[in-house]
C-alpha cells in the first residue's frame, strides 16, 4: 500500500475532530498553551528524522495490522460522540501506529520521548479539571491565608475567598495556579526531551515543577493582598495581575531550573552543562528493513482504506450537523425572556410566608449568575431563600459553588422527587446536604430552559452522571451527532436558551430532619409550580422561532 495514501485516509478519518478540539482547548485558559506543545513536538521529531532513519527495523505486519484496526474504531466512537477528546487521543495513537508502521520498532524507539509529551496536549476527560480547579482554588487560599498568618496579616477565609480590612478577594480559576500548571509541565517535559535528560531526571523535574506550582501561586495570591490593600487596585484585576501572573510563572521555571542543578550538584558531586546531551545506544539497523504498508495484502489494504473513508465520511455528517447548531457559549444570542417580578410568587406558600423580592446583579467574576431574584421565605422552625438565577448557557453545578463558598457539600444529583400534594410535583431535581462551622443547609435546584424544560449535563461531566444512565446518555449523543431527529436530554440546545437555576437554600443550627428534607421538598415544588407558570415562563417562545442577538433584560 501506498504510505501517503494511507496517512491521507488516517488524517481524513480524525480531521473534522480537531476543529471541536482546538475551539474547547483555546476557549480555556488552562489549554490555551496548546498550539506551542504540538510545535515543540513537530520540531522534536524532524530534529530527530534521520536517527529514526538509521535506526528504523522492519515492523510486525500483526502489530500494524492491530494498530490500525483499533484507530479506525477509536475514530469512528470518536465521531459518533463528536468529541474532541476521543479525537485527539486517537491521533496521539494514528501517529504511533503510522511511526511504527514506517519506521519499526528501532524508529518508533528514538521518536517515543517526543511523542510521550503529546499527552500534554489531551485534556483531562469527563470535565476531571474542573474538579482540580476547585481543588487548587482551596489548595491556593489555605496556604495563601498561612502566609498571611506568618505575616501577622489581619484577615478571614472564607472558602476560596480571602477577607481583609480593607476588601475581600476571591481565588479565581486563573489564580488556582492551573494554568501554570499545565504550562509549566508542558515547558519543562519539552525541555527535558530536547537535552536528553535520563527518565528520573525528567520525572524528578516534573514532580518539582507541580511543587513550585502551588507554591508560586500562594506567594501571588499573597502579593496581590498586600498590594492591593497598602499600594493600589491595579494588582488585583486588569494588566497589573497579569504582570503578576507572568512574573510568577517566571519565578516557577528558574526554581525548576535552580532544583534541577541543585540535585544533580548532590547526585554528582557537580552542576555539570545543561546543555549536556546524554549519549544512548544507537538501535541497530536491521538490512531487510520493510515497511509495514509493503506488508499488507490488497484485501487488507481495501478494507482499510474504505473503512477511514467510511469514518471520515460519518465525520462529514457529524460536522455538518453541529456547525448548524448555536454555539452555547455565546450568551449574547440567546433571547430575552421577562425577569421575574415579585408576585410571582405568593406572600403564603405551604406554610411558609414569604419576604420581599430583591434582585442581586454580580460582576463577570462572582461564582453565581449574573442577575439573581431572590425571596425570603421563614416557618416557625426553618428559614429559606429561593433564588432564581440566571441566564446559564448549559446545566450548572451548584455543588462547584457552595463549595468554593466554604461549605461541605453532599450530593444527590437527579433525584425523581414526587409531591402528590402539589399540581405537577413529579420531578427530577438535584440535592445538596451542607455543612459549615455548626450551620446546615439542604439545597434544592433545577435548571431549565425558556420552555420549561429541564436542562441536564452532558454526558461528559462525570461527577453529576449516575454510571446506570450513562448508556442511555451515550446513545442520545450519538442520535445527536448524526443529527436523527432525536432531541437529546442531555445537552442545552441553542434554540432554548437561555437557562434558569431554580434553587432553595433552608439553613438551621441543628441538623435536618428526615421530615424537615420533605418540607423543603414540598416547598420546592409548589415554587417550581408557580415560578413555571409566570410571566417569565408562560410566554416563552417555541423551539422554532429564530433566535435574536440580544442580551438578557
Amino acid at each position: 500500500m501506498n504510505a501517503f495514501v494511507l496517512i491521507a485516509a488516517v488524517v481524513f478519518s480524525v480531521a473534522t475532530l480537531w476543529i471541536p478540539y482546538s475551539v474547547d482547548m483555546w476557549q480555556q485558559g488552562h489549554y490555551q498553551y496548546f498550539p506551542l506543545l504540538l510545535a515543540g513536538v513537530a520540531w522534536l521529531l524532524w530534529s530527530r528524522a534521520a536517527e529514526m532513519v538509521q535506526a528504523r527495523t522492519k515492523p510486525l505486519k500483526s502489530v500494524f495490522l492491530a494498530g490500525l484496526c483499533i484507530v479506525i474504531a477509536m475514530a469512528l466512537a470518536s465521531q459518533l460522540l463528536n468529541s474532541g477528546f476521543c479525537g485527539i487521543v486517537t491521533s496521539i495513537l494514528a501517529l504511533w501506529v503510522l511511526t511504527y508502521g514506517l519506521m519499526g520498532w528501532g524508529g518508533l524507539k528514538v521518536a517515543i520521548a517526543p511523542l510521550l509529551l503529546l499527552v500534554f496536549a489531551v485534556p483531562l476527560p469527563l470535565e476531571l479539571d474542573k474538579e482540580l480547579i476547585v481543588k487548587m482554588q482551596f489548595l491556593a487560599s489555605s496556604l495563601a491565608s498561612a502566609l498571611l498568618d506568618g505575616l501577622h496579616v489581619l484577615h478571614f477565609r472564607q472558602g476560596v475567598i480571602l477577607v481583609t480590612e480593607k476588601s475581600q478577594f476571591l481565588t479565581e480559576e486563573a489564580c488556582s495556579g492551573i494554568r501554570s500548571l499545565f504550562s509549566s509541565l508542558g515547558v519543562v517535559g519539552v525541555f527535558s526531551v530536547m537535552l536528553r535528560h535520563h527518565w528520573p531526571r525528567a520525572v524528578f523535574n516534573l514532580l518539582q515543577t507541580v511543587v513550585w506550582v502551588i507554591l508560586g501561586n500562594a506567594f501571588r495570591l499573597v502579593a496581590v493582598v498586600l498590594l492591593a490593600d497598602n499600594v493600589s487596585r491595579y494588582f488585583a484585576e486588569g494588566v497589573g495581575h497579569e504582570i503578576l501572573g507572568m512574573l510568577v510563572f517566571v519565578f516557577i521555571l528558574g526554581m525548576v531550573v535552580s532544583t534541577d542543578a541543585l540535585a544533580r550538584l548532590l547526585v554528582y558531586g557537580e552542576p555539570g552543562e545543561l546543555m549536556e546531551e546524554t549519549t544512548h545506544r544507537r538501535p541497530t539497523p536491521d538490512p531487510g528493513y520493510n515497511r509495514g504498508f509493503d506488508t499488507i495484502t490488497p484485501k487488507w489494504r481495501t478494507g482499510l482504506l474504505v473503512s477511514l473513508c467510511l469514518v471520515g465520511i460519518i465525520g462529514l455528517r457529524v460536522a455538518w450537523v453541529s456547525g448548524s447548531a448555536v454555539d452555547l457559549a455565546e450568551l449574547a444570542n440567546m433571547p430575552i425572556i421577562p425577569a421575574p417580578i415579585e408576585g410571582d410568587l405568593p406572600t403564603t406558600l405551604v406554610g411558609w410566608e414569604r419576604g420581599e423580592m430583591q434582585h442581586v446583579q454580580r460582576d463577570v467574576s462572582a461564582l453565581l449568575a449574573k442577575d439573581s431574584f431572590v425571596w425570603p421565605l421563614v416557618r416557625d422552625d426553618l428559614s429559606a431563600v429561593v433564588s432564581v438565577d440566571c441566564p446559564w448557557a448549559e446545566w450548572h453545578n451548584l455543588a462547584g459553588c457552595y463549595l468554593a463558598q466554604g461549605w461541605e457539600t453532599e450530593s444527590d444529583f437527579f433525584k425523581e422527587i414526587e409531591i402528590p400534594e402539589v399540581p405537577g410535583g413529579a420531578f427530577t431535581a438535584s440535592e445538596l446536604r451542607l455543612k459549615q462551622a455548626g450551620r446546615y443547609g439542604f439545597v434544592v435546584f433545577s435548571v431549565v430552559d425558556r420552555n420549561r424544560q429541564d436542562l441536564f449535563p452532558s454526558w461528559r461531566n462525570l461527577t453529576t452522571r449516575k454510571w446506570s444512565t450513562m448508556p442511555n446518555a451515550i446513545l442520545h449523543q450519538i442520535a445527536t451527532s448524526l443529527g436523527l431527529g432525536l432531541q437529546t436530554q442531555f445537552a442545552a440546545m441553542g434554540r432554548q436558551l437561555p437557562a434558569t437555576t431554580i434553587q432553595i437554600l433552608a439553613q438551621s443550627d441543628q441538623p435536618f430532619t428526615d421530615q424537615q428534607h420533605d418540607d423543603v421538598r414540598k416547598l420546592f415544588a409548589s415554587v417550581r409550580q408557580e415560578l413555571l407558570s409566570s410571566q417569565r415562563w408562560s410566554g416563552a417562545q417555541s423551539p422554532e422561532l429564530q433566535l435574536t442577538p440580544v442580551g438578557f433584560p
